[in-house]
């Protein structure tokens, strides 16, 4: 009897064990976020997109991207994909990067000579959106559309 009582207990532990070893195989669920820029004002240089996961560096520390991607221009239109996207908190900077110097250019005054936007068309007023303003909320599933529509301040190069 006692062997038998073994034998059970054993290929219990045994199942148990096999079953939290596969639920701990198994991979997070990721999706895409599909950033389409528009109301770009012609197609020359690129644009680049930055996804930030936190508060910390948005929107301007390139040390705490997330993800970037860079992107061409066709008719005004831009599109960045970020693939492989866990669930979580995200936000989005997007920046027309005209003369392809790799970032955002000011004017005497201060003010961007670049055409920039933000998840959720948070607006710049004097400073930049908070995370919170630009946040999205994602839950790691399929394709999510993040429209973001350019804003400049100046006019062409």
């Amino acid at each position: 009897m006692k062997s038998k009582f073994r034998w059970l207990l054993l290929l219990t532990i045994e199942c148990f064990l096999f079953t939290v070893t596969t639920a701990r195989a198994q991979p997070a669920p990721t999706g895409e976020l599909h950033v389409v820029v528009s109301h770009l004002r012609n197609d020359n240089g690129r644009i680049a997109c930055s996804l930030f996961n936190e508060p910390n560096g948005f929107p301007r520390d390139e040390s705490k991207e997330f993800r970037a991607v860079q992107a061409t221009i066709q008719g005004s239109t831009a599109v960045c994909d970020f693939k492989n996207i866990p669930a979580g908190q995200y936000a989005v900077t997007v920046l027309h990067d005209e003369n392809l110097n790799g970032k955002m250019d000011f004017n005497r005054l201060g003010i961007p000579t670049k055409g920039y936007g933000f998840s959720n068309d948070a607006k710049a007023i004097v400073r930049p959106p908070s995370f919170d303003a630009a946040r999205i909320d994602f839950n790691g599933i399929g394709v999510r559309d993040v429209p973001i529509k350019i804003v400049y301040w100046t006019k062409s190069l």
